[in-house]
C-alpha cells in the first residue's frame, strides 16, 4: 500500500510544529512567579564598601554631602518622566548608590534624599500602615514596643517597590531604621527577606547608601509613599 502526501501537507505540518515550539518557549511555566515585587536577583553591597575613605575636607567628586542638601546628592538624576512612582524611587536610589555619594545623617535622612530626588517631596507622602500614635514614634527599644501595631502576615502585600519602610532592625540590635523597599528574596514568600536600598550612617559617620536584605517579619510599624492614586502607583 502506498501512502501519498502532498508537498502541501508537510509545510502545514512544518509550520505547526514551529509554531508549537515557538509558544512553548514564549509561555512561563505556570509554576513560575512572575511577581514584580519578587528579585530576579539581588546582591548586598559588601559591609566594606559603604564607609567612605577619602578625605572629607577635599569634597572629592562631591563625595562628602549633607543628605538634606538633595540638590547636591542627586547629582543632576532626573528619573523616566513616565515611570510609576515606585519606579522613579527606585532607580533613584540605585543611581545615588552606584555614583557612591557619601552622606552624613541618619537611615531617614538617606531614605527622604532619595524620594525628593525622585520628585516627591516628605510632606507629598502618605502613611498607608502606622500605629495609632504615628510613625514618629520609637517603638524598638522602648515601653511603646509591646503595644504598638506591627503589620501582619495578611496585610504583607500592602509593601510595595519604593515604599518608606520603617522598622525594628533585627540585623543590628533592633534599633528602629529606615530603607526602601525593592523586592522580596524569596519568589515562594516563606520568609520576609527583603531586598532593600539602605544606609548604614549615624550623625557623626561618612557612610555611602547600600543594598541590603533585612528580616521584615513581625517588625515593620510604618510604611509610607507618595501621595498618588493607589491605581497610579504601579500601574
Amino acid at each position: 500500500m502506498k501512502i501519498h502526501i502532498s508537498g502541501g501537507y508537510i509545510i502545514k505540518t512544518f509550520i505547526g510544529t514551529c509554531l508549537i515550539i515557538f509558544l512553548s518557549l514564549s509561555v512561563c511555566p505556570a509554576d513560575e512567579d512572575t511577581n514584580e515585587n519578587v528579585c530576579k536577583e539581588w546582591n548586598d553591597t559588601p559591609w566594606s564598601k559603604d564607609v567612605c575613605l577619602v578625605d572629607e575636607d577635599t569634597d572629592k567628586n562631591n563625595c562628602y554631602l549633607l543628605w538634606q542638601d538633595h540638590q547636591r546628592v542627586c547629582l543632576g538624576y532626573k528619573p523616566e518622566p513616565k515611570a510609576t512612582p515606585g519606579s522613579k524611587i527606585v532607580d533613584t536610589g540605585n543611581y545615588i548608590i552606584a555614583k557612591g555619594v557619601c552622606g552624613k545623617g541618619y537611615c531617614w535622612d538617606f531614605v527622604n534624599a532619595v524620594f525628593e530626588c525622585a520628585g516627591y517631596e516628605e510632606k507629598n507622602l502618605k502613611n498607608i500602615f502606622s500605629p495609632d500614635n504615628g510613625c514618629n514614634c520609637d517603638p524598638c527599644n522602648n515601653k511603646e514596643k509591646e503595644t504598638t501595631r506591627y503589620l501582619q502576615e495578611k496585610d504583607r502585600d500592602l509593601i510595595q517597590p519604593g515604599y518608606w519602610i520603617m522598622f525594628c532592625n533585627k540585623e543590628y540590635h533592633n534599633n528602629d531604621h529606615s530603607a526602601i523597599f525593592v523586592c522580596w528574596r524569596d519568589k515562594n514568600k516563606k520568609n520576609w527577606e527583603a531586598g532593600m536600598l539602605d544606609f548604614r550612617g549615624g550623625n557623626k559617620r561618612w557612610a555611602a547608601g547600600k543594598k541590603s536584605t533585612h528580616d521584615l517579619k513581625g517588625v515593620v510599624y510604618c510604611i509610607k509613599r507618595p501621595l498618588v492614586k493607589d491605581n497610579d502607583y504601579n500601574r
